[in-house]
């Protein structure tokens, strides 16, 4: 069920750039929806690319504005080992355990 769902966000992706966002509020709803989607850490890499054209389109040929959400978003991602690491406290076994994580949660992602 989970590829039917992906397959139909990819088709529906691939149309945003081709809508007319005349209509203020529905492009403030897509913007809203796309955002929350840029939030999910469960969507895939390949969606990426997607959902940033797509939020490109929705912000209307506004460079600027585009590029202001995506600052947004980018400094709204909380990094869990990072969270991690500061609720243990600063204590240098726990600080050595988080950069080891850290780093091996870096490792995955570029696997």
């Amino acid at each position: 069920q989970g590829g039917v769902a992906n397959y139909s966000l990819v088709q529906l992706l691939r149309l945003c750039p081709r809508l007319d966002f005349a209509d203020e509020y529905g492009r403030a709803e897509l913007e809203a929806a796309l955002c929350a989607l840029l939030k999910t850490l469960s969507i895939g890499d390949e969606l990426l690319p997607l959902l940033a054209a797509a939020l490109r389109a929705a912000c209307g040929g506004e460079d600027g504005r585009f590029q202001r959400i995506v600052q947004e978003l980018i400094s709204e991602v909380d990094d869990p080992l990072e969270e991690e690491a500061a609720e243990a406290g600063p204590s240098s076994a726990d600080a050595l355990g988080a950069d080891e994580r850290l780093q091996a949660e870096q490792q995955r992602m570029l696997a």
